[in-house]
């Protein structure tokens, strides 16, 4: 009776955490119209043999290429694989590739270039919103890793999940601006303690602990965004 009443908490808790945890990583429709399941070994425009990590062909034209599906959001940004990355170098080669791609760059040129511009342009926003965040960070890597976190997956460790609960039972219980104010760290500061431990983990390519560091997260997450979204609504109410 104890363990079946600890699955319906456990259902219950998940319950509350509406975000998916296994996100799909892609690029656009448009782009996988365009993408062969083999990297491109020539320009389509003229016909040299081009770098398959580039986004534009050598030649004097610098035609814009097709998107080349074996590379990964962090070859795309030009950034060494770890779940620790620096924010505002990642930022920087967003903005970069962003001004050479944008598809108003290649309004004059060949639908073809039109094409392939708006393709790598949203591969790259993809990447950028992608590895910006710890928790798609981690995702991703995991995938990478093949070890895909699919939807509906929970933590595996009871106690942490009793703790989730425990706490969702308190902001739910929270009816003052203040007593919100003071919540809201403490969900910030588990966060921060849990993406320590995912760093770690994948730094010591221990995928199983990352992978349950990343279960882990994602309730924080979402707690910190259930947090702010009542701290809001409190805030507009006064």
């Amino acid at each position: 009776m104890f363990r079946a009443g600890c699955h319906r908490m456990f259902a219950a808790v998940a319950a509350r955490q509406p975000v998916c945890l296994g996100p799909v990583f892609h690029t656009s429709r448009s782009a996988a119209r365009h993408c062969s399941n083999t990297s491109p070994q020539s320009c389509w425009s003229c016909d040299d043999t081009i770098d398959a990590e580039g986004f534009f062909c050598g030649c004097e034209k610098n035609v814009v290429l097709p998107v080349n599906p074996k590379r990964d959001y962090f070859s795309i940004l030009g950034c060494t694989r770890s779940f620790t990355l620096d924010s505002a170098e990642l930022q920087k080669s967003f903005r970069r590739l962003q001004t050479q791609l944008h598809p108003d760059k290649f309004s004059n040129q060949p639908q073809q270039a039109q094409t392939y511009s708006a393709d790598q342009s949203s591969l790259v926003n993809n990447a950028f919103q992608t590895l910006s965040s710890p928790l798609s960070r981690g995702l991703y890597m995991l995938q990478l890793g093949n070890m895909a976190v699919e939807d509906g997956t929970t933590s595996t460790d009871q106690t942490f999940l009793m703790h989730v609960m425990d706490l969702n039972d308190s902001l739910d219980a929270i009816e003052s601006e203040q007593d919100l104010t003071e919540f809201l760290p403490e969900v910030q500061e588990l966060i921060e303690s849990c993406t320590g431990k995912a760093a770690a983990a994948f730094e010591q390519e221990n995928l199983e602990v990352a992978r349950e560091q990343i279960c882990q997260l994602k309730y924080f997450v979402n707690l910190e965004r259930r947090a702010k979204d009542k701290l809001l609504a409190a805030d507009i109410a006064s």
